[in-house]
């Protein structure tokens, strides 16, 4: 299972860095830096990594603001684009993107989670507005200012605990659960992660993983030592 996933983390980082999202590849590495044990070899390789990226980003040109009319199009450009957008977004008053941010929020060709970022740039300013919000067809009616951030919700710690007693022993595993766990978060919201799913929740992230390497059988023991109800799980799709 390490190699496999050395294999894809140095595959997400060199691809991060040929679409230009450096800021990414630098998160990619930092965080596997930060882990208690990385092989040499790979090691080696998040180092120079890491160089390159220090350079690289100290080239990248500041942070300019968006016209109004451009924020749509950024949007539902590449991952580079968006991020853009919702970086200008936040060190701006989004008030004044408030009638193009209506159009985003219920726009089905802009993915669910950039959308879900906008809302919570919303949040994080206390927009205090009625707004609209799709998700899988349907119109979610929300005020920003009565919800809380993605990363802010106390189920969100639960989950993120109960993974870590499952998969403490292998820190790389537990490192992509519980990143997974935040994409499930965005995946929601703005519906907020239950506190009567965390079980349903957790297991469903792990099953995601063992599929993800082809280990359906390790999963199968997995499952069996644990007594889980594979019926109440969660098909994640990420």
């Amino acid at each position: 299972m390490e190699d496999n996933y050395y294999s894809q983390l140095l595959n997400d980082i060199a691809l991060c860095m040929k679409q230009g999202n450096y800021q990414r590849a630098k998160e990619l590495v930092d965080a596997e830096l930060k882990m208690p044990y990385v092989p040499g070899e790979v090691l080696k390789h998040l180092q120079q990594y890491r160089e390159q990226l220090d350079v690289l980003l100290r080239k990248e040109k500041p942070l300019t603001v968006i016209e109004p009319e451009e924020l749509e199009g950024m949007l539902k450009g590449n991952y580079q684009q968006a991020n853009n957008a919702l970086r200008s977004l936040r060190s701006a008053n989004a008030r004044n993107y408030l009638e193009q941010i209506r159009k985003c929020l219920t726009d089905s060709d802009i993915h669910h989670v950039i959308r879900a970022m906008v809302l919570e740039v919303l949040v994080e300013q206390n927009v205090d507005e009625q707004l609209d919000f799709e998700r899988d067809g349907k119109m979610i009616t929300v005020i920003p200012a009565q919800l809380p951030k993605v990363s802010g919700q106390p189920v969100l710690n639960e989950l993120m605990e109960a993974l870590d007693k499952l998969l403490n022993k292998n820190p790389s595993f537990l490192q992509q659960a519980q990143i997974l766990a935040l994409n499930l978060a965005y995946d929601l919201f703005p519906e907020l992660l239950e506190h009567e799913m965390v079980s349903a929740y957790t297991y469903s992230i792990i099953r995601y993983l063992y599929r993800c390497y082809g280990e359906n059988e390790q999963w199968k023991q997995f499952a069996e030592s644990q007594g889980v109800d594979e019926t109440a799980l969660m098909e994640l799709s990420f």
